[in-house]
């Protein structure tokens, strides 16, 4: 089908565009995606960044969203699970040249506007809390248990591993390990796992990582990225009778990592 193109003083006047105005391949071409979802999708909103431009239904997140590449080349991108914030190894990618490509990306396009999408407030309220700082649970004095979890890996090699700390009271156990063919996010789960092994009774736990580890998405509709490790990881927590809380508190990665270093070194 084709649509339509029109000129609007308020898209041609964002971010994306001026980056783009010189030039005309990417500007036939941004109009035409901007044309085909205003019609289409009267309802989607669009994010506007210099680098990228989003496309998302209401609130929650991108459903889609493209950038450049290269001198006439668009890459237009999609969430596997458009539930999942994360997205390492949760991205689709195509390449566009021109308006015919774009066209036979269109019942992927529908196929992910059409997908039931969880809000942000339904998210929080299922298991998970990204409302409290680092600080807010490193004060907490409450009867639960605390365990951090942070994990790196070197891309290129998939070599990682992981830094975990173990937390009650005034009392600490540091759990540490390397992983190969893995991601930071499998090594930052077993991390968690390898600590919630340690648990000698039922109890609370807050489960804290610098990101959300898509524990959301596997409890509702047992899916979603690192869906195998995650089980593991609920089936752990169900053996041990655990009540889990888990917490992302996001942009403190650096605060996160310097306190499980200094409180490591405190384990008994």
């Amino acid at each position: 089908m084709k649509y339509r193109i029109i000129d609007s003083e308020e898209y041609l006047e964002n971010k994306f565009y001026l980056k783009i105005k010189d030039n005309e391949h990417f500007v036939e071409l941004y109009r035409y995606i901007m044309q085909y979802f205003f019609l289409k999708y009267p309802e989607c909103f669009v994010t506007d960044h210099k680098a990228y431009v989003g496309i998302k239904i209401g609130g929650g997140l991108n459903r889609c969203w493209f950038t450049t590449s290269g001198v006439n080349l668009y890459n237009f991108k999609f969430r596997k699970d458009i539930n999942e914030k994360t997205l390492e190894e949760n991205v689709i990618t195509y390449n566009i040249l021109n308006i015919n490509d774009f066209e036979k990306l269109i019942p992927v396009i529908q196929e992910k506007m059409n997908e039931e999408q969880i809000s942000f407030k339904e998210e929080k309220r299922n298991l998970t809390n990204s409302s409290l700082s680092l600080d807010d649970v490193i004060e907490d004095d409450s009867d639960a248990v605390k365990i951090f979890s942070t994990g790196s890996c070197n891309p290129k090699t998939r070599c990682g591993k992981y830094n975990s700390l173990l937390e009650y009271k005034s009392h600490y156990k540091a759990v540490n390990g390397d992983l190969d063919d893995t991601t930071a996010n499998r090594c930052i789960i077993t991390g968690l796992i390898e600590a919630v092994k340690l648990l000698k009774k039922p109890c609370k736990v807050f489960l804290v990582t610098s990101t959300p580890i898509g524990i959301a998405s596997v409890t509702r509709k047992g899916k979603g990225i690192n869906v195998d490790i995650l089980k593991i990881l609920l089936e752990v927590l169900n053996e041990k009778r655990c009540e889990p809380k888990f917490i992302a508190v996001e942009g403190e990665g650096e605060m996160l990592n310097r306190y499980i270093s200094s409180m490591s070194m405190k384990t008994s």
